[in-house]
């Protein structure tokens, strides 16, 4: 994984896979390319010369403390077979799939100043954490 934040973006690529291991940089390597805006906008691309992409916009917005409303758009890119029936729904429908897992893990989801995460997680997840905290105002004196 490569993280980088750039004033109120903050940029992400996780690959998948040995290809990815030995040739990170290489187009036809599965990866998720991640392009945060903000904390509340997040544009998500995954593909390579090999799989057609995909790309999932997430748009969140604090309705007040306690409630977000989420908006979900996804875009594929077309692929030989997607005139068949049933292949585009089906393709959608793996673009899509994890989110209602995801929303389940944010509604329990609670800060813990000191995670335990797992040793490759800690740089990414440390600089994600310094970045989204430079949007909320400081509770010190």
């Amino acid at each position: 994984m490569r993280s980088e934040a750039d004033g109120h973006l903050f940029r992400v690529k996780l690959g998948f896979g040995k290809r990815w291991l030995t040739h990170p940089t290489s187009t036809t390597a599965d990866a998720l390319d991640i392009l945060q805006v903000g904390v509340g906008l997040s544009f998500t691309a995954l593909g390579s010369l090999t799989n057609p992409f995909v790309v999932i916009v997430l748009a969140t917005t604090p309705i007040d403390d306690e409630t977000s409303e989420m908006f979900q758009t996804v875009w594929l890119q077309r692929a030989e077979g997607d005139d068949l029936p049933g292949r585009l729904a089906e393709r959608l429908d793996r673009a899509t799939n994890q989110l209602p897992g995801d929303i389940e893990i944010w509604e329990n989801q609670r800060y813990v100043e000191r995670p335990a995460w797992a040793a490759n997680e800690v740089k990414g997840f440390n600089a994600l954490r310094r970045w989204a905290s430079s949007f909320y105002e400081s509770t010190g004196p």
